[in-house]
């Protein structure tokens, strides 16, 4: 007799064959046996999955939910939407390995910012690890090391080559948190201080994670006019020192840009065919990382509270522009990149001057036959800076990457555990990322078949992390399960309530203990911290 049974399903175990009806027995953290026989199985506990399908838990390789995942201990974000399993360490930050030097950085701009700065009592990469492990998960989570954290952690913001010295000192760096349990090492190449580096110095420090299979996770230098490029760039690191490639939320930005994805994932295509073992995630949304226009304002303003700033630039024609002169200089001092992408930037979502929505910045400012920042001014007096912006790309394109062989999904969110956008710059991707490619890609749009749907966000992403014994219903792997309804599943959520529970997920297991049972959460804490 099982623990746990599930009877009754749809089985869709990931490996992309057909769909059959069957139950699935589960012992302890494991699967026991799956039975193409329904009602074969007994158990101490059931479940039953009549028209329902039952899956592998969906395995998010790019999040962002390394330090929430301390005060967010339930993930149920993650949850809602049948994620069990998720690597974070991301874009070049992680959070290990961490010094005093970088702990009074950090208070110095949670300082600047206005906010309590963070606590930080671990100093290793494995000691972070640890740390979560005190706390407890709602899901699994496994960790790539930050070649930007890397850098701060041995040369600080430094604009210069490291000497022989602190070359070594990475790359021991890199040895030790691999060691640890790193899946490999992560890049930011636009964002500080990991920018900073040349393809020489990235490539030393790929050459500790090589030798164990390690992954090197880039977002590269440029996701629009320079996208071949970055490729270029990306291609190198990876043949000068033998690590594994992998583009992270592969996408092309910008209008300007549309139209540049068959030769990006042609690129890709005859890299593999090089001998490189290139892949990539891609998340299901047409607009990228969501801002607000209020961090701008109140960022060069900040002893002017929001009423007294609007008043201000209504009423002060010569103060706007003082304004945007101040906010022009202050984002090419802090974030040059968010600067040179402003004109890029699409509007999502605006209180007042709808008829601008899904325009570009730049388009804005032709339309107003003005600047490009006092057309930012414009929108946020207009819209009392109810303003949210993003980069935006091509739905054509954006199915092209969710369908290419070699792509799987992830999320590019941390996750949360309260229904509610706090920042005004949440985006839907948090909580409706799988269940809208198994909605609207592959049930609406019939993009994709659903086992191969299933199967990008199960199995794939579980062989591209060396996990042998999860991203199947197989006798043996833990049982890392979701059950939903494939007539209803989908997202919910929009640019403007983008905290949305989304449907069709009804139950969901994390190594064999029910984290959602009946769409709600059940407050275990099942996740394990995964170590390569």
């Amino acid at each position: 007799m099982f623990d746990l049974v599930i009877r009754n399903g749809t089985i869709v175990d990931g490996s992309g064959r057909a769909r059959f009806t069957g139950d699935i027995g589960i012992s302890g953290q494991r699967i026991g046996v799956v039975s193409p026989v329904p009602g074969s199985l007994t158990g101490s506990e059931h479940i039953d999955a009549g028209g329902l399908c039952v899956s592998p838990g969906f395995i998010d390789v790019h999040s962002h939910a390394d330090r929430a995942v301390l005060t967010n201990p339930y993930c149920k974000s993650s949850l809602f939407q049948g994620i069990t399993t998720v690597f974070a360490g991301q874009c070049g930050g992680s959070q290990g390995p961490v010094n005093d030097a970088m702990k009074e950085r950090a208070a110095e701009r949670a300082k600047r910012m206005g906010v309590e700065p963070p606590s930080v009592d671990w100093h290793s990469f494995g000691e972070f690890l640890g740390r979560i492990e005190d706390v407890g998960c709602g899901v699994n989570l496994g960790m790539f090391v930050g070649q930007g954290t890397v850098r701060n952690y041995v040369m600080g913001y430094e604009d210069r080559e490291p000497s022989a010295e602190e070359l070594d000192k990475m790359r021991l760096t890199v040895r030790d948190a691999m060691k640890e349990g790193a899946f490999g090492l992560s890049a930011g190449r636009t964002y500080m201080p990991g920018r900073l580096a040349g393809r020489e110095e990235i490539a030393a420090m790929c050459r500790e994670i090589a030798p164990s299979g390690g992954l090197y996770a880039c977002h590269m230098l440029s996701e629009g006019d320079a996208i071949h490029e970055a490729i270029d760039e990306l291609l190198y690191v990876a043949r000068a020192s033998g690590a594994r490639p992998h583009i992270v939320h592969a996408k092309v930005c910008g209008k300007q840009n549309w139209g540049k994805a068959p030769s990006v994932l042609e690129r890709i295509e005859q890299a593999r065919e090089s001998g490189l073992d290139l892949m990539f995630d891609v998340y299901p949304y047409i607009f990228a990382q969501i801002g607000t226009l209020r961090g701008i304002f109140t960022g060069v303003a900040p002893r002017l509270n929001i009423g007294e700033l609007l008043s201000a630039l209504r009423g002060d024609p010569e103060g706007a522009a003082q304004v945007a002169r101040d906010a022009e200089t202050e984002m090419a001092k802090i974030d040059p990149v968010r600067l040179r992408n402003l004109p890029q930037r699409g509007v999502v979502w605006c209180q007042n001057t709808r008829e601008h929505e899904w325009k570009s910045l730049e388009e804005i400012a032709a339309d107003l036959g003005i600047g490009l920042i006092p057309a930012v001014i414009w929108l946020g007096v207009e819209n009392h800076l109810a303003v949210k912006t993003a980069l935006i790309m091509s739905e054509n394109e954006v199915e092209m990457f969710i369908k290419h062989p070699f792509s799987m999904i992830s999320t590019d969110a941390s996750t949360q555990d309260v229904l509610e956008d706090k920042s005004g710059a949440g985006h839907p991707r948090t909580f409706g990322t799988y269940p809208r490619v198994l909605g609207r890609y592959a049930r609406d749009l019939g993009a994709l078949p659903l086992e191969d749907a299933v199967r990008k966000l199960t199995s794939v992403p579980a062989g591209r992390m060396g996990l042998s014994d999860r991203g199947l219903l197989k006798q043996g792997h833990f049982a890392d399960l979701v059950v939903f309804d494939r007539h209803t599943v989908g997202d919910s959520g929009s640019v403007e309530t983008p905290s949305e529970k989304p449907a069709g997920v009804k139950y969901v297991l994390v190594n064999g203990s029910v984290a959602l049972r009946d769409g709600e959460i059940t407050g275990e804490k099942a996740g394990k911290v995964l170590r390569r």
